[in-house]
């Protein structure tokens, strides 16, 4: 991670099998280091699609598109078989993020999701996508709304980059601060 940060080439190997890295299937359940494991592991893997995607390497968007939805069906797995419903650090969310900084708005679209996992991944991708052009925020849950600052700007960037009406929009964006709400608490 930290030849990462400092954008060294040998590190882009490593970043992407950190991205894709299976992580803990041959722990059990009764292993009582696997939820820090799992909380470990996922949170390097939103941290790798990260650095990733500082390198601005259009050839790196499949590999993206590959962790994030692996992520999605891990998550579904761990939810059958333990009745939890996802990890907590929401690696997803960064590889989205990562996404919307390379512009790779279609990556997304033929994933087939459940839609609120698909409006929480669209909303990360815009983010990415507003942050390389000067875009900050603070609280996504408080600065997102349709008549806010940065809900107008997601709202652009939904209609000009995935084609999306402005009703659409901002439904998408109404659904969700629910759907995220409901993500940070599980």
């Amino acid at each position: 991670m930290c030849l990462g940060q400092l954008r060294e080439e040998r590190a882009i190997p490593v970043l992407k099998e950190i991205l894709l890295e299976e992580g803990f299937e041959n722990l059990t359940r009764d292993d009582s280091s696997l939820d820090q494991a799992d909380f470990w592991y996922e949170t390097q893997r939103g941290r790798a699609a990260l650095l990733l995607a500082e390198w601005n390497d259009p050839q790196i968007v499949p590999l993206l598109r590959q962790a994030l939805q692996a992520t999605w069906q891990r998550e579904q797995e761990r939810a059958t078989q333990t009745g939890q419903c996802s990890f907590t650090p929401h690696p997803e969310n960064a590889i989205a993020f990562a996404l919307g900084k390379l512009g790779a708005f279609g990556t997304l679209l033929p994933l087939e999701q459940p839609s609120p996992r698909l409006r929480i991944a669209l909303i990360h991708v815009a983010l990415g996508y507003l942050y390389t052009r000067g875009h900050r925020y603070q609280n996504i849950m408080m600065e997102l709304g349709e008549r806010t600052l940065l809900g107008k700007e997601v709202i652009r960037v939904l209609e000009e980059h995935v084609g999306v009406t402005t009703a659409q929009a901002r439904v998408i964006i109404e659904q969700f601060l629910d759907d995220y709400a409901t993500q940070l608490r599980s």
